[in-house]
This record gives structure tokens, sequence and C-alpha cells, in this order.
């Protein structure tokens, strides 16, 4: 399986397919996501998804182009289901929320087992082209929390939004790959959202607006 990944939409159902195929590609999904969880990037394929689906390979790649279209639709479907891009009326609301839900899904076994696999030892690392489609991915569905925050003059123009997302999520990343202990769901996240708040906030903006909206 050759090519790029495509733009095709990972839950619910593509438009002309019926819901058997969708309930078929659900269930293909849930099989790669096993496989990455069991065996990692670099042991990753279509021929054991689809022993594992219980299903032909050539229904696999009929249905994914690429081995890294498959892997990228498996991880975001499954961060969708998991991880919540909130909508409370704050910038702060919205990342203290994100966050949380980031840290309680990098606290279960899969999530941790997950961040680490993609990042971690020369064998494992995800390919290049699957971690740049996986934080695309990432910045398409969470950057909307900036954009809101900037519709409402909450924070400064001209602010990239990538920029200020890895701003937010880092310190979660880095608490899910370098400790076993369970990640912060509530005041690490507070104190993280307000942070930020504050690193993006116009200049006209009470410093304690952040903790009134809360």
């Amino acid at each position: 399986m050759t090519g790029t990944v495509s733009e095709r939409p990972t839950q619910g159902v593509i438009p002309g397919e019926t819901t058997e195929e969708a309930q078929l590609r659900r269930e293909i999904l849930a099989a790669a996501l096993e496989e990455l969880r069991i065996w990692s990037f670099e042991r990753f394929s279509v021929e054991m998804v689809a022993d594992r689906a219980a299903v032909d390979p050539d229904v696999v790649e009929q249905l994914w182009n690429t081995t890294e279209q498959l892997i990228v639709d498996a991880l975001v479907a499954h961060g969708r289901q998991v991880v919540v891009v909130p909508d409370t009326g704050s910038l702060r609301g919205d990342l203290a929320g994100h966050l949380a839900s980031l840290a309680e899904y990098f606290n279960t076994a899969i999530g941790r087992s997950l961040l680490r696999t993609g990042v971690i030892g020369p064998n494992n690392w995800a390919p290049a082209r699957v971690r740049g489609d996986l934080w695309q991915a990432n910045v398409d569905a969470v950057c909307v929390i900036f954009e809101r925050a900037q519709r409402r003059n909450e924070i400064r123009q001209g602010i990239d939004h990538g920029t200020a997302l890895q701003l937010a999520i880092g310190p979660v990343f880095l608490g899910g790959l370098y400790s076993n202990d369970p990640i912060d769901t509530t005041q690490l996240c507070t104190q993280i959202a307000d942070m930020v708040w504050r690193a993006l906030r116009r200049g006209d903006t009470p410093a304690n607006a952040a903790l009134d909206d809360s």
C-alpha cells in the first residue's frame, strides 16, 4: 500500500456508505488500533489487521489506500472517542477541559502505550508521515478552541494556533512520556490552562479575568 493519507472521515457514515459498510470500517479500525497497541508500528501490517477483523486483506486495501492512512484513521478515530474539545465559553475553561480529557486518556494503559510507541526507541518510531498527519489532525480538531477565543477577543491577534496548542499540551505529553505516575487531571490542567491564557491574552485584559470565568 503506497500513496498519501486521505481526508476521509473516520467516524459516522461516509456519504454513499451503507450501515453495514460503516460497521465494517469501525471493526477494522478497532482491529488496527489493537494491532498498534500490541505490536507497535514496525510490526504493523494490513494482513494482521485483516486477520484480527476476520476479513480478507483486499477488503482493507479497498477502504484504505495506504498503510499510513489506516494507522492515522485508527488513532484519530480512537482519540475522538476519548479526548474532548469542549465549548465552555472561555479559553481557560476549554483548555482545562481538553487537557483533563487528554490526561485521563494518557492515564489509561492503551493511551500511555500508544503515546510512547509513537516516539520512543529508534525501532519503534512511528513513520514520519504518520506523525505529521496525526499532529495535523490534532491541530485541525483542537485549534477551534483558539479560533473561538480569537472571535471573543480573549487573545491577541497574530498568534499561531498550532504553537499555542504545543504550549498547552506539552506538559501533559511530557508527563505521559517520562513518568509512570498518573497525570493530575484537575489542578495541573487548570494551572496549565491559566498559564497559557496569560501568555496569549490581550494586553488590556485584567490578569485575574481568567480566574473569574471558570
